[in-house]
């Protein structure tokens, strides 16, 4: 009887304390909108810089293959096979990397240590779409391209638990919901066609796409960088209060 008992005892031993913290919110959409009503000063540059973010990958994760192809000759097969074996390289070890940082920032700073993989990530991100701007040659293109991958994808990666420890728990579905939803809305739904529009209306030139991207891209991940460091301290602050309402602590971090 005690071999039986034992996964089951050890499992409930092991429960997050936050599981057994009951709160008075009902979890719909009128209390997230309340969330982000008593603080604006928050929510408003940290949903900006996660629409900039979006922009940024979707800009070169759509774009950058054709510029394989009009600039480097390479047939849209070859890009096939190229852009799949970066993918597969990059995604998985982005995701690593990413989860060993974000958590060792969180040990760090309990309060804003998963915001702070913005600083880890952007500057060599907005580095790599600089160097986008040189006419490299197939490798040399390819590299620039697993770099930006590599530093956006552990930075979004993260941002899913970024978002969602916020709110408390049964709000945290909701909240990531909506972070998919603004970020989709500006990089699937803007992100093609203002490329677009810069390679014909503003270089008026099929062949300037790469300058495109970089046009789109650099000062969308600058902008994204800015606005993320301008969420930093209220995010500690916003955490602060929560883990207290909840009757949680976290030693170790003042939140300004």
């Amino acid at each position: 009887r005690d071999l039986h008992s034992f996964p089951t005892r050890r499992s409930s031993d092991l429960e997050p304390q936050r599981r057994d913290v009951m709160h008075d919110t009902r979890g719909d959409i009128r209390d997230l909108l309340r969330v982000f009503a008593q603080n604006p000063g928050l929510f408003a540059p940290l949903f900006a810089a996660v629409a900039l973010n979006f922009i940024c990958g979707y800009g070169q994760s759509i774009w950058a293959p054709v510029v394989l192809m009009r600039d480097l000759n390479v047939s849209p097969a070859q890009v096939g096979y190229y852009v799949g074996i970066m993918m597969l390289v990059v995604s998985p070890c982005a995701a690593l990397v990413g989860g060993v940082i974000s958590d060792w920032l969180l040990r760090r700073y309990p309060l804003d240590g998963r915001l702070r993989m913005l600083w880890v990530c952007y500057p060599p991100y907005i580095l790599a779409f600089a160097l986008f701007l040189f006419d490299f040659e197939l490798l040399g293109t390819m590299l620039v391209m697993s770099a930006f991958n590599f530093f956006g994808q552990t930075f979004t990666n993260a941002t899913y638990n970024t978002m969602g420890e916020l709110v408390p728990n049964q709000m945290r579905g909701q909240m990531v919901a909506l972070y998919v939803l603004v970020g989709n809305v500006a990089g699937l739904g803007l992100t093609p066609t203002i490329v677009a529009l810069f390679t014909d209306y503003v270089f008026a030139d099929e062949m300037m796409l790469r300058e495109s991207i970089v046009a789109v891209c650099l000062p969308t991940s600058i902008g994204a960088l800015i606005l993320g460091s301008i969420a930093m301290r209220p995010y500690a602050r916003a955490r602060a209060r929560l883990l207290e309402q909840t009757g949680l602590r976290t030693a170790g971090q003042d939140p300004g």
